[in-house]
């Protein structure tokens, strides 16, 4: 790695470690948000189960038929509940809409970043990774693959709800079931590991990524004391250090002694 590269690199680091942390916290206000909506869901399904039920009984024939226009407003009633149960989602996807912005703001600013110092980083500092460090390469693709992700899963709901039509009552029930197809477990897990950052460093020979969603956030932060690693690698080789060092003083001492020796006979 070229010495051009270090500075790039180390703001490089610092804003990973930045946008997977700021990446975790929305992640959660993701979830916590899509859990809300599943009982609006539920409760949309049943309004719509009861206005079908309206629509197959002629109340006029019933007892209750001596009530006026009761068939009328029953379901004006049952309609103004579906109302306010839509606004309650358009809340909720408000809300979804914020955590996708932040995502894609946080990633936005990465990638410019990267592109700002792009001419000062070498492939080598571009692809290097470790057993606990992912190369910046593959930190890049990760955000951009959880940006991806969540700007995905906001577009195929805000459609589905935009879809909804108050006399289309099959699709109304239909909609929990439909909303719960649109989530992907399998693209959650892969952000969460990916989210799990091994620690930065800077050098190491290259293999394969993991980690977890707190030892991201720990190992993450041995970026603000680099010495620490650097000190580990040196007590790791210390005793090859060691004996190297004294096998070229024991030759240097050698040598001195043979020219010393050399000089004594010319004398």
């Amino acid at each position: 790695m070229s010495d051009m590269s270090r500075p790039a690199l180390s703001a490089l680091h610092q804003a990973f470690r930045n946008s997977f942390a700021a990446l975790e916290s929305k992640q959660r206000l993701w979830g916590s948000e899509l859990a809300e909506c599943s009982p609006l869901l539920g409760s949309l399904g049943n309004l719509a189960e009861q206005m079908r039920a309206l629509s197959n009984v002629r109340v006029s024939s019933t007892p209750l038929g001596t009530f006026p226009k009761l068939e009328e407003r029953l379901r004006f009633k049952l309609q103004e509940a579906a109302d306010t149960v839509l606004e309650k989602l358009n809340e909720k996807m408000c809300r979804l809409q914020s955590a996708r912005d932040a995502i894609s703001n946080q990633v936005r600013s990465v990638v410019q970043l990267y592109e700002q110092d792009a001419t000062s980083l070498d492939l080598q500092a571009v692809t290097e990774r470790s057993a606990v460090t992912p190369s910046v390469a593959d930190m890049l693709e990760w955000l951009q693959d959880a940006e991806r992700h969540y700007r995905q899963q906001f577009l195929q709901r805000k459609v589905l709800l935009q879809t909804l039509r108050p006399n289309d009552l099959a699709l109304l029930e239909s909609l929990p079931e439909r909303w719960k197809s649109l989530e992907s477990p399998d693209g959650e897990q892969r952000i969460t590991g990916n989210i799990n950052c091994p620690k930065l460093e800077t050098r190491a020979p290259p293999t394969l990524r993991c980690g977890t969603l707190v030892s991201c956030r720990n190992t993450l932060q041995s970026v603000i004391f680099p010495g620490a690693a650097v000190k580990t690698e040196e007590q790791n080789w210390n005793p090859n250090l060691l004996s190297r060092r004294t096998e070229v003083k024991d030759a240097d001492t050698e040598r001195k002694t043979r020219d010393l020796k050399t000089s004594s006979n010319r004398l």
